[in-house]
C-alpha cells in the first residue's frame, strides 16, 4: 500500500519511530542510520567506522567513540549528506573524522578530544561544522584541503564553520586550496592555539571570517597566505604575537600558476586586536610577488607594541581610521609605498 493511502495517524507514527539503536563493532561499514547504545573503543584496523553511503546519520547518543592514534575514527569516502551528531565524544584517533568527497557533511554537537587532528576533509563542498568542541589536538583541529594534482578542481567550498570552541590545539581552522574558498568562519572561540587560530592558504579566496574570539594565540591569530579578497571583520584577538598576518608565501595545496596575484584585496575591518607584539603585518620581508592592495580600516589596535607593519615586499596597501590607543608604534612602512592615516 502506498504511504499516501495510509491513515494520517499511522503516517505520523511512522515519522516518530527512531532509526535503529544497536551495538556497533570496530571496523563496521555504516550503510544506514545508526545510534550508538554504548561506548566503542577501537585500536586496530583501517578505521573505527567507515561510511561509503550517502544520506547516513551517526548519532553518538551521548557515548564516546575512542581509539588509537594510528587509525581514523569515522572515515567517509565518496558519500554525500552524511550527518554525525552529538552529544558524544570522538577521541584518541589520528583523525577524528576523515572525509574525502564528503559533500554536504554535517558534524554537530560533537566533542573532539585528544586526537592528532580533529577533522580533515578533502575535495568536498558545503560541509557544516557547528556547535562542536576541539581540545588538545597536536595537529590542526579542523582542516579542509584541495591538494590533489590529479582530481579536477570543483569550485568554491562554501563550508560553514560556526559556533565551535577550540582550546589547546596546535592549529585551529585551516582552509587550503582553491576548492575551499567562499566559506564562512564565524562565532567560534579559540583559546591557547600554538601555530594559529585561523589560517587561509593557497588561493582560498572570498572567505568571510567574522565575530570570532581568539585568545592567547602563541604565534598568529589569523593568517592569510597567498589568498585574496577575504573579509576579516568584527573579530576579537587578544594576547599573542601577531594578530593578523597577510603574506604571499607558498603553501602545500598546489596553487595553480594561473591564479595570478598571491595576496591582494583582503579587507581587515572593525576588529579589536590588542596585547600583540604586532597587531597587523603585511608581507614577510622576503623575495617573490608583493602583497598589495589590502585594507586595514576601522580596527581598534589597542595596547600593542606595533600597530601596522608593512614589510619591504608590500605595495599600495592602505591602513586608515584605525584606533591605536596604547600602541607604542602605530605604523612602520619598510617599502615606503603604502598609504596610512
Amino acid at each position: 500500500m502506498p504511504t499516501s493511502s495510509l491513515p494520517s495517524w499511522l503516517c505520523a507514527l511512522i515519522l516518530l519511530v527512531p532509526f535503529p539503536s544497536f551495538a556497533l563493532s570496530c571496523g563496521d561499514t555504516v550503510t544506514s542510520d545508526v545510534r550508538l547504545t554504548a561506548d566503542l573503543h577501537c585500536t586496530t584496523g583501517y578505521y573505527a567506522l567507515h561510511v561509503p553511503t550517502s544520506g547516513v546519520t551517526i548519532d553518538l547518543n551521548g557515548h564516546t567513540l575512542s581509539g588509537d592514534m594510528r587509525i581514523p575514527g569515522v572515515s567517509i569516502y565518496n558519500a554525500s549528506s552524511v550527518t554525525i551528531k552529538g552529544p558524544g565524544k570522538i577521541r584518541g584517533f589520528s583523525i577524528g573524522v576523515y572525509g574525502q568527497r564528503s559533500h554536504a557533511l554535517k558534524v554537530m554537537g560533537v566533542d573532539f578530544e585528544d586526537n592528532v587532528a580533529g577533522a580533515s576533509i578533502s575535495h568536498a563542498l558545503s560541509n557544516t561544522f557547528a556547535g562542536n568542541t576541539f581540545s588538545r589536538n597536536s595537529a590542526i583541529a579542523l582542516a579542509f584541503y584541495d591538494n590533489s594534482t590529479i582530481d579536477p578542481r570543483i569550485g568554491p567550498g562554501y563550508h560553514s564553520i560556526v559556533d565551535n570552541a577550540f582550546s589547546d590545539v596546535d592549529g585551529g581552522v585551516q582552509l587550503c586550496g582553491m576548492d575551499t574558498g567562499s566559506s564562512t568562519i564565524s562565532n567560534n572561540a579559540f583559546a591557547r592555539s600554538k601555530a594559529f587560530a585561523i589560517r587561509l592558504l593557497d588561493s582560498s579566496d572570498r572567505n568571510t571570517i567574522h565575530s570570532n574570539v581568539i585568545w592567547n594565540a602563541t604565534e598568529y591569530g589569523i593568517v592569510v597566505r597567498s589568498s585574496n579578497m577575504n573579509k576579516i571583520h568584527g573579530n576579537g584577538i587578544d594576547t599573542g604575537s601577531i594578530g593578523v598576518f597577510v603574506d604571499a608565501g607558498l603553501g602545500s595545496c598546489n596553487r595553480p600558476a594561473s591564479a595570478g596575484d598571491l595576496a591582494y584585496s583582503n579587507d581587515i575591518e572593525s576588529n579589536l586586536i590588542r596585547q600583540q607584539i604586532i597587531a597587523i603585518q603585511f608581507g614577510n620581508g622576503g623575495p617573490g610577488r608583493p602583497v598589495r592592495k589590502n585594507f586595514a580600516r576601522l580596527n581598534q589596535l589597542h595596547d600593542n607594541i606595533l600597530g601596522v607593519y608593512y614589510r619591504v615586499d608590500t605595495v599600495s596597501n592602505t591602513a586608515i581610521a584605525n584606533d591605536v590607543a596604547g600602541t607604542l608604534t602605530p605604523v612602520i612602512d619598510e617599502s615606503g609605498i603604502n598609504y596610512y592615516h
